[in-house]
């Protein structure tokens, strides 16, 4: 059999998710992984894999590897969740120190705004990179993306052929000019 390079595509129609059903219910194709243990793991700022390595080398620059166990952290950003985690919470704790204020206190409403938003600001970011670690570790622990090995070293199997197909038609569509 040849070895598949990551990236590569194989020459052969790769193995049906369904022929493996049966050995993982949850997710056909791979062996399932403890959710919630991984988002403990990330938002902790843990690798989601070992629980000991760093995730993180600065504010949010993640590693590429894991430290400790090598798991290969870079092939998934987490995208927005962070900030979908992150604002609302800071929102909310803005909104409850409102509220005790205005009930405890009655300040100027300057400073309730002030003492708010520095609340928010504090709040938005220490929980930013716990934010980051939870959804990289939600992201690892059911297979997102590129961390399925599945769809790393096979892709859609007929995609170079689809490319091709799709790049003559467009070269004939515009009279003979090749892009």
């Amino acid at each position: 059999m040849n070895a598949v390079v990551p990236g590569s595509f194989r020459k052969s129609a790769p193995l049906a998710r369904s022929s493996l059903a049966a050995h993982y219910p949850g997710n056909s194709f791979n062996p399932p992984r403890p959710i919630w243990t991984a988002l403990r793991r990330g938002f902790r700022g843990a690798c989601p894999a070992c629980g000991i390595g760093a995730l993180f080398h600065g504010y949010l620059d993640r590693h590429a590897y894991c430290p400790h166990c090598g798991e290969a952290l870079h092939l998934e950003a987490p995208g927005t969740l962070p900030a979908l985690i992150a604002a609302p919470a800071a929102l909310a704790a803005a909104c409850l120190l409102a509220a005790l204020l205005d009930i405890l206190v009655e300040p100027p409403l300057w400073v309730s705004i002030l003492f708010c938003e520095a609340l928010a600001l504090i709040v938005a970011f220490r929980l930013a990179p716990r934010a980051n670690g939870a959804a990289l570790g939600l992201a690892w622990a059911v297979w997102h993306g590129k961390f399925d090995p599945h769809e790393r070293t096979c892709g859609v199997p007929n995609l170079p052929l689809a490319i091709e197909e799709s790049r003559s038609a467009q070269f004939h569509s515009l009279g003979g000019i090749d892009l």
